[in-house]
């Protein structure tokens, strides 16, 4: 009860920040009017971001011995994605499950040459922190990559079925 309350602060804290943000800054007031795909688009940027810094202050929590705390975090990353993801749905970006997939394939072909590319240049200029970060990360996309080709070769394979089926 004591953490919905201490959330559910939090939250008309942030709403507040965020209105406060846009009045003062102007950037959303076109001819009087908020535009709200733009505000959309700039929020679901914004919130997929806090997702990775979250998870990354959890992991430094944890390391420093804070449990409770990097628990926090991380369940403040997931409430993060999941803003994201209805920001995702609201603009249209979430298509059927097979499109959803072939176009995560294709993201993850195209991020795996990247991250690829990105840890030679990280290599050449002397970064090898940089470089085993880019290569870890290279084998993550191209074991999605695989991942995802497994997925749509079940739910072509399912829909065949249930196609011959009826």
């Amino acid at each position: 009860m004591e953490r919905t309350k201490e959330l559910n602060l939090l939250v008309r804290h942030a709403a507040g920040k965020t209105r406060k943000r846009l009045n003062e800054e102007n950037r959303y007031v076109m001819g009087g009017k908020m535009q709200t795909v733009q505000i959309m688009e700039e929020t679901l940027e914004s919130e997929s971001n806090e997702i990775a810094l979250y998870f990354a202050m959890s992991r430094k929590a944890e390391e420093e011995g804070h449990t409770e705390i990097a628990n926090y975090l991380r369940d403040i990353a997931m409430d993060e994605a999941w803003h994201a993801a209805e920001f995702a749905m609201l603009l249209g970006k979430i298509k059927d499950t097979a499109s959803n997939l072939e176009i995560m394939l294709e993201d993850e072909i195209k991020t795996e040459k990247e991250k690829e590319e990105a840890a030679k240049v990280a290599i050449s200029e002397g970064n090898e922190s940089a470089f085993r970060v880019f290569t870890w990360s290279m084998y993550g996309e191209r074991n999605h990559k695989e991942g995802i080709k497994e997925a749509l070769l079940k739910l072509r394979e399912k829909v065949k079925s249930t196609m011959t089926n009826h």
